[in-house]
C-alpha cells in the first residue's frame, strides 16, 4: 500500500473531491440529538469545509452563506463550492432523503433508523464500528492502547476496576463523539459518582488508565479511492484539565513512532474498506506513544494542516481555534477582513450577529508561536475571545 506525504492543490493541498469524488455530497452536521442549546453550534460548524470542498457538494446551514462569511472567505482567496443550504431540521432531513444512493459522506453517523442508510457513502455499520471507542484495541496494537476494561453504568460505583486515581471514563456507543464529549477524567470518588450519573443512560462505559501526557498530537491521514494513504501532518492538541478539546497548534512534527502508529491504524481501516479522512489522538508518555481516540472523519485540525503554504504567505506556524464576539451588528467584521486579506487570519466559517453574538472558526498564521500569540492578543483587544 502506497503512503504519500505531499499533494499540491490551490488554497488547500487536498480537497474533499480528491478523496470522495466530484459527484459526492458532504454532510458535516452532527445529528439532531441532544438539547436545543447545542444545535446552533452544530449548524455553525457546517460551514468549516466551504473552502476545502473542491467539487464535492456541501450541505451547510444557510447562516454560513450570508454575505459577512462569504466576503471573509473571499478576502482570504477562497471560492464557494456547490452547496445545499438548509435552515432547520425538516429541510435538512428532506435534503438528505433526496440524495442518490451511496453519495453522501457523513461526518457523524446518525441514529439507527433516523435516515435511509443507502444514502451513506460508507456503510453506516462500518462508520459506527470504527468510531466506537470500545473497538480501539482492535484497531491499534495492544501495547499502544492504555489499560482499559468495559462496564455497565451500574457497575461504575462498585470499584470493579483495579485502576487507581486518576482514571478516565469513556462512553462506548454508536454515538459520534468528539472534542472530549463522552469522556470524563475522574480524580476522586465524587468525580466517579458524577460521571456514573451523567452516563447512566449509556449501555457501556470504558474505564481507562490515565496517561500522563508529555505530548498530545492529532495525526491526520487521507485514504483515497486508490487505496493509498496520504499523511496530512500532525497538530499539537490544546486540551483543558477536563480533557476538553480547545484547538490546535500546527508547529513542527512529532517523532516518527507517533506517525507510524497512526499509519498502522489507517492501513487497518483501509483494509476494512474505509475511504476518507481520519485523525487519531496519539499522546507521548514515559512508556511511549499511546492512542487515546480514533476519529474517522475530518478533524478540527485537518483544514489547518492542509492549507497550502503559499496561501499563508509562507507562515508555517498556525493556531486553529474558534473565537466569539459580543457583536450583534457585525461591527468587528472589517477587522477580520483586513487580517484575512493579509493572510494573518484564514477563516473557515463564521456566523455573524446570530443569537446576540458572532462566531468564527479559523487559523491564525505567523512565523513563530510568539508572532501568532501577538496576533492572538490583537484579536482579543478587538473583542474576539
Amino acid at each position: 500500500m502506497e503512503t504519500r506525504t505531499e499533494r499540491r492543490h490551490g488554497m488547500y493541498r487536498i480537497e474533499l473531491s480528491d478523496v470522495y469524488g466530484a459527484k459526492s455530497f458532504m454532510n458535516p452536521r452532527e445529528p439532531y440529538t441532544g438539547g436545543a442549546g447545542v444545535q446552533g453550534q452544530r449548524d455553525h460548524v457546517t460551514g468549516a469545509m466551504l473552502g476545502m470542498a473542491g467539487e464535492t457538494t456541501l450541505l451547510c446551514h444557510s447562516r454560513t452563506l450570508l454575505s459577512e462569511n462569504v466576503d471573509l472567505l473571499s478576502a482570504a482567496g477562497m471560492r464557494l463550492p456547490k452547496v445545499l443550504p438548509y435552515s432547520g431540521r425538516e429541510e435538512y432531513e428532506e435534503i438528505l432523503e433526496s440524495l442518490p444512493k451511496s453519495s453522501t459522506v457523513f461526518q457523524h453517523a446518525h441514529p439507527r433508523g433516523a435516515l435511509k442508510e443507502d444514502v451513506y457513502f460508507h456503510k453506516r455499520s462500518l462508520l459506527v464500528w470504527l468510531n466506537n471507542k470500545a473497538n480501539m484495541g482492535e484497531l491499534a496494537p495492544a501495547e499502544s492502547v492504555p489499560k482499559r476494561s468495559m462496564h455497565t453504568p451500574g457497575h461504575l460505583l462498585s470499584g470493579a476496576s483495579p485502576l487507581g486515581f486518576p482514571k478516565v471514563f469513556k462512553v462506548a456507543s454508536e454515538k459520534s463523539l468528539g472534542g472530549g464529549e463522552g469522556v470524563r477524567i475522574c480524580f476522586s470518588d465524587d468525580d466517579v459518582r458524577r460521571a456514573a450519573q451523567e452516563f447512566a443512560s449509556e449501555s457501556k462505559v470504558i474505564i481507562e488508565e490515565y496517561v500522563r501526557v508529555e505530548e498530545n498530537w492529532c495525526v491526520n491521514f487521507a485514504i483515497s479511492d486508490e487505496n493509498d494513504i496520504l499523511y496530512l501532518g500532525s497538530a499539537n492538541q490544546i486540551v483543558n484539565d477536563a480533557g476538553e478539546y480547545q484547538g490546535n497548534w500546527i508547529s513542527g512534527e512529532p517523532r516518527s513512532e507517533v506517525v507510524d502508529l497512526g499509519r498502522h491504524v489507517a492501513e487497518f481501516a483501509a483494509e476494512l474498506g474505509y475511504r476518507g479522512f481520519c485523525g487519531f489522538d496519539v499522546v507521548v508518555s514515559e512508556s511511549g506513544p499511546k492512542v487515546i481516540d480514533l476519529n474517522f472523519r475530518l478533524n478540527g485540525s485537518t483544514p489547518a494542516l492542509c492549507l497550502e503554504g503559499a496561501r499563508t504567505g509562507g507562515r508555517s506556524t498556525r493556531l486553529f481555534r474558534s473565537w466569539k464576539c459580543a457583536d450583534t451588528h457585525g461591527e468587528n467584521h472589517s477587522f477580520l477582513l483586513r487580517l484575512a486579506q493579509e493572510r494573518i487570519f484564514i477563516p473557515l466559517t463564521g456566523t455573524f450577529a446570530w443569537g446576540g453574538h458572532s462566531k468564527v472558526l479559523g487559523v491564525l498564521c505567523g512565523e513563530s508561536r510568539k508572532e501568532v500569540s501577538a496576533h492572538l492578543d490583537l484579536m482579543k483587544s478587538s473583542g474576539w475571545h
